[in-house]
């Protein structure tokens, strides 16, 4: 998730584009080694802001089958001298990398009033699903909501990518630290409703969750940073064993129907 995947500690990057509003800059640029381009803010005490709790999760997910959005790479020991730096000496930096196929000319920052592409509405986070939930009101839930609920992060989005007369959203994920119970209720709830035939794509992500090693996964990103994240991987930790027992529940849920049938 650090250099050691896309970066050489020599990286360097060529600025191709920017927009500067409010506390933020946002920038896309180049990386000069591999052409890759990447999305990369540099913030003036504005709130946003790409955590190391944010590029774990997003490698994380990424992992397990969520799809629709980019992934975010610490980028600490690489050459960034880009307009309207701060003087102050910045502590640790990150870039959320663009899609592969994406032409700078079809980039542009923030939203667009187009229909969203067939594309996107495939992906884990354009998709929609049907879970009545008792006592809740809403029965359509986007995959924008499932990551906010369970895994406790919201997807960002800071440009688009123009697809004929539609466009693709773009999005990072930021971690939204503070587990508390409040969430807990909501994500043990939304997880008691699940089916397990009728939301496979969801089953499939929380059966990918829970099988990942999260300390292994957390020290060799701890090394890579030199940098630990101990209240990131115990709640990490915590929400697998949620997840493990919503599993289970599922399971003999559906034992019990077959059983009844």
């Amino acid at each position: 998730m650090k250099k050691k995947y896309i970066f050489t500690k020599d990286s360097k990057f060529t600025h191709l584009k920017d927009k500067m509003h409010q506390s933020v800059t946002e920038h896309v640029v180049e990386d000069e080694e591999t052409k890759k381009l990447y999305h990369d803010v540099v913030s003036y005490g504005s709130w946003f802001r790409i955590t190391d709790s944010s590029v774990f999760i997003s490698h994380l997910l990424k992992e397990v089958g969520l799809t629709g959005f980019c992934e975010a790479y610490v980028a600490d020991d690489c050459s960034m001298i880009l307009p309207w730096y701060p003087s102050s000496p910045i502590t640790s930096q990150s870039v959320v990398e663009l899609p592969e196929d994406l032409k700078l000319k079809d980039f542009e920052f923030g939203y667009s009033k187009t229909e969203k592409s067939d594309e996107f509405k495939q992906t884990f986070l354009g998709k929609e699903f049907e879970i009545p939930i008792e006592g809740e009101y809403k029965t359509t839930y986007t995959g924008e909501d499932i990551l906010k609920i369970i895994f406790g992060c919201s997807a960002f989005q800071f440009g688009h990518a123009k697809i004929g007369d539609k466009h693709s959203p773009l999005f990072c994920l930021l971690s939204m630290r503070g587990f508390d119970t409040i969430d807990e209720e909501k994500m043990s709830t939304l997880l008691a409703a699940l089916d397990k035939d009728k939301h496979k794509d969801i089953v499939s992500i929380l059966k990918a969750f829970s099988k990942i090693d999260i300390e292994a996964k957390m020290k060799e990103f701890d090394e890579e940073t030199e940098r630990t994240h101990p209240d990131l991987c115990t709640e990490l930790l915590y929400k697998q064993l949620i997840i493990d027992g919503a599993l289970i529940s599922m399971d003999s849920a559906k034992e019990t129907e077959q059983k009844e049938l």
